[in-house]
């Protein structure tokens, strides 16, 4: 996120926005090559917090985006 806003000049919430999909993506790609070296039941113990983690991660910038600007300013 810091290169997108500093590098391209993006906002805080546009690159949080833009963020999201790419990060889901890297764990995605992650979770199915690793599933080739680890069995699902390793991986099933920790479905837990990965679901807590994609939920929080695709709720925020939707609440995010509710929020008025004058919350974005520092």
């Amino acid at each position: 996120m810091p290169l997108l806003i500093s590098l391209f000049g993006f906002t805080a919430l546009a690159a949080r926005i833009l963020d999201q999909p790419t990060s889901l993506i890297v764990v995605a790609f992650a979770l199915s090559t690793r599933a080739t070296s680890r069995a699902f039941s390793e991986l099933a113990l920790h479905l837990p917090i990965m679901t807590d983690l994609l939920a929080g991660g695709i709720g925020a910038p939707g609440c995010a985006r509710r929020l008025p600007p004058e919350c974005f300013i520092a």
